[in-house]
């Protein structure tokens, strides 16, 4: 199935489950090794991206909808991975693993649940 033949609430399941990956592999480390263990960095840099470009995929009249989502964030944060990645700093990427994307999990498992309520 094309990307685009996707309802747009498969990406939000999408970005629930990217979270979760993020939080699973950075919950028992430290911002130094982290940084120092390359497959566990690339691995959540990679979900970060596909956290954001799920994101690109919701509707923008559903991402209206729900503004507690920082949509912009995190497309944002894509956007800066991908094409300024030799910008990218560490320390930013590892506020966003420990203080906005808890957050943000929190905020997309409510619109998930919103969604499967009907």
């Amino acid at each position: 199935m094309a990307a685009g033949e996707r309802e747009w609430k498969m990406f939000v399941a999408d970005m629930v489950r990217f979270y979760e990956r993020v939080i699973a592999n950075s919950s028992n480390t430290q911002k130094s090794s982290f940084v120092a263990d390359p497959i566990l960095y690339d691995a959540t840099i990679w979900n970060i991206v596909k956290i954001g470009e799920a994101a690109v995929k919701v509707p923008e009249e559903v991402r209206t909808q729900f503004p507690e989502i920082r949509w912009q964030q995190i497309i944002g944060m894509r956007n800066q991975l991908i094409h300024g990645y030799f910008s990218s700093r560490d320390d930013i990427i590892w506020q966003t693993i420990t203080n906005d994307i808890p957050e943000l999990l929190d905020n997309l498992n409510e619109l998930s649940k919103r969604i499967n309520d009907g």
